[in-house]
């Protein structure tokens, strides 16, 4: 049935879970995880007034803490016996970069968090699951 997931993490509490579930379901059904870290690139308006003077600083920290995520999610995959592929990659936006990634390293399910936001933050700061559900051509695993 599924061959291979993809698991967009980020580190955050409900990328932990999704991860998790994806584990479970890799042990299910005996397939590979591929473990995505997509990173937005930071925009290069009113950078000085935010307090980030470096850009590259900036890009270097960022990747150490998704190499940090990255490692984690393949030794636990390790000491769960699942096969696991890790990506790391840079997208104008995150929902893309997870439909382009499934699409390219031949994925068929999608396991993914959510943060549960409502209302006004919903409304402002979007929904990456919500995107992603509503443009990929696979399936869509969503867990809160």
């Amino acid at each position: 049935m599924f061959k291979k997931v993809l698991v967009p993490i980020d580190g955050s509490a409900p990328s932990t879970k999704a991860r998790q579930a994806a584990v479970e379901v890799a042990k299910m059904f005996d397939i590979p995880i591929v473990a995505l870290y997509v990173i937005e690139p930071l925009p290069y308006v009113g950078l000085a007034e935010v307090g980030v003077p470096d850009l590259a600083e900036y890009s270097s920290a960022v990747r150490a803490e998704a190499s940090k995520v990255l490692e984690a999610v393949e030794a636990e995959c390790k000491d769960q016996g699942v096969k696991c592929e890790t990506v790391l990659v840079e997208a104008a936006n995150v929902d893309q970069g997870i439909l382009e990634q499934a699409e390219s390293r031949d994925c068929n399910l999608i396991v993914m968090g959510t943060h549960g936001r409502r209302g006004i933050n919903r409304l402002l700061m979007g929904s990456v699951a919500r995107s992603v559900l509503g443009q990929s051509k696979v399936p869509v695993l969503v867990v809160p």
